[in-house]
């Protein structure tokens, strides 16, 4: 029974990446006032979680006859998507280049107020390292490396004000973080409280802010987080059949069909098969 149960639980997990879905609860008021963005009044969740289940024989159990008021203030999984300021490197080397997708994979403070961070950036063979030095607020910028469709630097530049909140705030953004076209996405774990007060102080600085998806599912249980690249490659090697047993595709085909190098389809699919099986054996135990 607990092999079977695993395997259920591994299959939702690939299922999830293949279609890109979040888990939503779309019962607690508080999360659907997140996500519209809207005030709610009490009693509007109910009524959305009884529609949504007509038919299903759930339609005839309101969801405040068995359950109390939530908590407003309780972790939960959140995605968050926001204007990059217009006087960041990140948002104006993605404006210029929105074809782009930048996947940000570490960044620490080194001293007051300067950030050093570690980026990729999808997209055609070039070395970005001049164009990005050009900007005022980088201080130093490395080339890590350069791959037919990826290259990796090590930025030091001037803390931006989003880093800054989530410091003051105390709440972890996970990597990795992406951002393309001026526009800064990723996910936390945190307090609706603490995201509410960012997304507050992040609009008073006059960027856009909003919660994409929100969930309160156990944290055991959490999906891992894909980048849409990492998405793409694992969906055609799926349907490819590189999977299956034996192949019915090589690495060397699979890449050569994703116009991508042989060494960053493999590297790509062997972060999502060990974030798949960290997932597994979690929500196994």
């Amino acid at each position: 029974m607990g092999r079977s149960n695993a395997s259920q639980r591994a299959s939702d997990v690939c299922q999830s990446i293949i279609h890109g879905t979040q888990i939503r609860h779309m019962g607690l008021d508080e999360n659907l006032a997140l996500l519209s963005d809207r005030p709610m009044t009490h009693g509007q969740g109910s009524r959305a979680y009884s529609e949504s289940n007509v038919g299903t024989g759930h339609e005839s159990q309101p969801f405040e006859r068995h359950s109390p008021q939530p908590r407003l203030d309780r972790l939960a999984i959140m995605r968050l998507e926001f204007d990059i300021p217009r006087d960041v490197w990140l948002s104006a080397f993605s404006r210029a280049h929105p074809d782009l997708l930048i996947e940000v994979h570490n960044t620490m403070t080194v001293a007051p107020k300067q950030t050093l961070g570690d980026f990729e950036i999808y997209g055609p063979k070039k070395d970005w390292t001049s164009e990005i030095a050009r900007y005022r607020d980088v201080l130093q910028v490395t080339r890590l490396d350069v791959f037919p469709d990826l290259s990796r630097y090590r930025v030091r530049f001037s803390q931006p004000i989003y880093l800054a909140l989530a410091h003051d705030l105390a709440l972890l953004l996970r990597y990795p973080r992406t951002a393309q076209d001026g526009v800064f996405n990723c996910e936390t774990v945190a307090e609706t409280s603490q995201v509410h007060r960012l997304i507050a102080r992040l609009r008073d600085a006059g960027c856009k802010a909003r919660v994409v998806s929100l969930r309160r599912d156990s944290l055991r249980s959490c999906r891992p987080t894909f980048t849409p690249v990492q998405r793409e490659i694992f969906r055609q090697a799926l349907a490819s059949g590189y999977f299956e047993v034996p192949r019915r595709i090589t690495l060397t085909g699979l890449a050569t069909k994703l116009s991508r190098s042989k060494s960053t389809v493999s590297e790509t699919l062997a972060v999502v098969e060990r974030k798949l099986a960290e997932t597994v054996a979690t929500t196994a135990a």
